[in-house]
């Protein structure tokens, strides 16, 4: 489910003439780079801090993430809106 609504969204929101590389980014992050990432610090985590401590690491630190991604959106389009 998942990977048809990552790759639909790709889609939709492509710039015209890109959405095959929209898409395979899409693949990359997912399934490749942020794989291999998460894989490697949890395991890290994971034995020097346990299961549930490890969680919540990657719970907050997703949280920090949104928040940075909203709030560079919001700055990006209220500029281009305001302009």
């Amino acid at each position: 489910m998942m990977w048809l609504a990552g790759v639909s969204y790709a889609d939709e929101n492509a710039p015209e003439g890109l959405k095959s590389t929209a898409q395979g980014l899409f693949g990359a992050v997912s399934f490749g780079f942020g794989s291999a990432a998460s894989g490697f610090i949890g395991g890290i985590l994971l034995e020097s801090i346990g299961g549930r401590a490890m969680f919540f690491v990657f719970g907050v630190g997703i949280l920090v993430l949104l928040a940075l991604v909203e709030g560079m959106r919001r700055f990006v389009i209220g500029r281009a809106v305001s302009q």
